[in-house]
């Protein structure tokens, strides 16, 4: 009954673990097969559900950069979902906001296979751009407060 269903009913937005750890859904993940919601934790953990029950799953990397120039290969993305989606941005409009206009999603420690909901924040493409060249040139020092993010964002990055 519940593999008839899946289609129709509406997700949960927020499931638990045995443990109590928080699960949000992915909104926009559309799996290729079946009927799976996608789900991920604050820790960037991934959690298909599916008739089959909840079960982990991994995200892939690109790693033929030469036949892939794109600037954006070297993310992270799911597998088995319609176009393939980052999973910074699905970890980032399930727990930091749905993005704004115009938002890109930015990974404050700079690396980019770490999807920590405290790790990331949207910024407008120009701060981002400013706050990349910034870092480069060893100018800014990165805050971890995931407290403060907006407000690091409306201050410090502005001021770049």
């Amino acid at each position: 009954m519940f593999k008839n269903n899946l289609n129709c009913l509406t997700p949960p937005e927020k499931i638990y673990l045995p443990d109590g750890t928080e699960l949000r859904l992915c909104v926009g993940a559309v799996p290729r097969q079946g009927h799976a919601k996608l789900y991920c934790s604050a820790m960037g953990i991934f959690f298909s559900l599916s008739s089959r029950g909840l079960n982990q799953i991994k995200c892939y990397h690109v790693k033929n950069f030469k036949a892939k120039p794109n600037v954006h290969s070297y993310y992270p993305r799911m597998c088995g979902f319609i176009g393939n989606p980052y999973c910074h941005l699905l970890v980032a409009i399930a727990w930091v906001g749905p993005r704004r206009f115009n938002h890109e999603c930015h990974h404050l420690n700079g690396n980019h296979t770490d999807n920590r909901a405290s790790n990331l924040i949207w910024l407008s493409h120009e701060a981002h751009r400013r706050f990349d060249a910034a870092l480069r040139h060893g100018l800014v020092l990165e805050r971890q407060d995931p407290d403060a993010r907006m407000e690091y964002e409306m201050t410090h990055h502005m001021e770049i």
